[in-house]
């Protein structure tokens, strides 16, 4: 949908502003195309699904594990699941990462995070691995 789209004018520019993260790329729709807050988070959220940017996945941290979804930002990867499963890990504080049968196992230095990915579990690493 977003790839067709993204030369008509409701996406214009969006997928420049995408690669410098989510707040920036809301920033830019709320600026440029006189979206309100609300409006521009939803529609860059769609945008990042579309994208694969933010798929839906099974999290385990911890001993906890719930549904949710990951966003791979410019800076950090951002997980959000049921139950107020809500982690942060900086790009650059990531000191392993690893990608086997469709899981991402992300290390830092105060947490292990295991995210069921599917095949983009692999792409992911590859990204986290070079931007280290």
């Amino acid at each position: 949908m977003w790839r067709e789209k993204d030369k008509g004018a409701g996406a214009r520019g969006i997928g420049d502003e995408a690669e410098k993260g989510h707040k920036a790329t809301a920033r830019y729709l709320a600026e440029q195309h006189k979206l309100s807050g609300w409006w521009s988070q939803m529609v860059v959220v769609r945008y990042e699904w579309e994208q694969g940017r933010r798929p839906a996945c099974r999290v385990r941290f911890g001993c906890r594990e719930a549904d949710g979804d990951a966003l791979l930002d410019a800076d950090q990867l951002i997980i959000n699941a049921q139950d107020d499963l809500r982690l942060t890990i900086p790009k650059d504080k990531v000191t392993s990462v690893s990608a086997s049968k469709g899981q991402l196992s992300v290390t830092s230095p105060r947490k292990v995070v295991t995210l069921d990915l599917g095949p983009q579990a692999a792409r992911w690493a590859r990204e986290l691995q070079t931007q280290k």
